[in-house]
Order: C-alpha cells, then structure tokens, then sequence
C-alpha cells in the first residue's frame, strides 16, 4: 500500500507542460531502448534532473515508488517547512517551484516511515535550468544536515555514481568536504 498526499500545492494556478515538453517526453519514451519505470510523466523527466543526484549520493529518499517518482526530496528527519524557506529563493529564478509533501511507501530508503520534504515541479520554460536547481536544493540539504555530506556517511559506490552523474569533481568534494 502506498500513502500519499501533497500538504500544499506547489502553484495552484501552474499550467501544466507545454506540448512542446510532452513531445519531448513522448520521443524519449518512443526510443528503441526502454527509458526507467520510474518516469511516468514529463515532471518525472525535469525531476530526475532535479532529484536524481540525491537519490545516488543518498542523503533524502526521492520518491521512487510513489505516484510521482523523482519529484520529492523528504526523509523523516526534514522538516518540511525550514526546508522550503532554506532552498525556495535560490530554485524558484532556476524555474523551479516547490511545495511541502509528505509520503509513506512500503519499501525504500525508509520503509512504512513518514518522509516530510517538497515536491518539485519544474516550469517548461526554456530558460528553466532544472540541474541547477537540484544542485541548489543539495547545497541546502547540506546547510541543514552537514552530518549527511560527509565522506563517512556517504559510501564509496553511491560517491562513484554521484560523480558520474554530476561529472565534476570540484562539486563532489564541496559537497562531501569537512567543515
């Protein structure tokens, strides 16, 4: 059984993507080789850009196994709301949005626990700069939980994928440095 629900919406009058981001999504799905199951929609695509480079370095769950993978960063120990405020200025000129969410899934990084965080929802704009924004949200996740970005907590196999996935070593060792 998966437990969902968004606490706050992330814009109330946000339209939804535009044709020209759903086409973008249609053709990724139309390549000859499978994309994830894990990005059911457009968002999903924006998201894993966003999200994705958390989930490896492991630092919040990401929502894999929700309705909505890739568009969540919580985990039992955020509170929601000093994480909102703490990222919120510095993602929203990126073209990101984010609302607080909370969602319990029976399997994950933390199974049948309640995760507290946002949601991410990204505009389909040109200029929106979706990585960008999920290395901000890193920064801020850093700000607030150091102990989660040091080279103990975070393994040598997620590192390596970290730093495949961001493929610069100056972030990664900014980001896992002592204080």
């Amino acid at each position: 059984m998966i437990i969902f629900f968004v606490l706050e919406p992330t814009n109330r009058s946000a339209p939804s993507c535009p044709k020209r981001a759903k086409d973008i999504a249609s053709k990724i799905v139309d390549l000859p080789l499978p994309t994830s199951p894990n990005i059911p929609n457009p968002q999903s695509i924006f998201g894993a850009a966003i999200v994705g480079p958390i989930g490896e370095i492991g630092s919040a769950g990401i929502g894999v196994g929700t309705t909505l993978p890739f568009q969540y960063i919580a985990a039992p120990f955020i509170n929601s709301q000093q994480f909102l405020q703490e990222i919120n200025d510095n993602i929203s000129p990126l073209g990101v949005q984010a609302g607080i969410a909370r969602y319990r899934i029976p399997t994950g990084k933390y199974p049948n626990q309640d995760c507290n965080g946002i949601i991410v929802h990204t505009s389909c704009k040109p200029d929106a700069r979706p990585f960008s924004a999920g290395i901000e949200i890193l920064l801020g996740l850093r700000r607030m939980f150091p102990e989660h970005f040091t080279a103990e907590y975070v393994k040598d196999e997620p590192k390596s994928m970290f730093r495949k996935i961001i493929s610069n070593q100056t972030i990664v060792d900014l980001l896992l440095r002592r204080k």
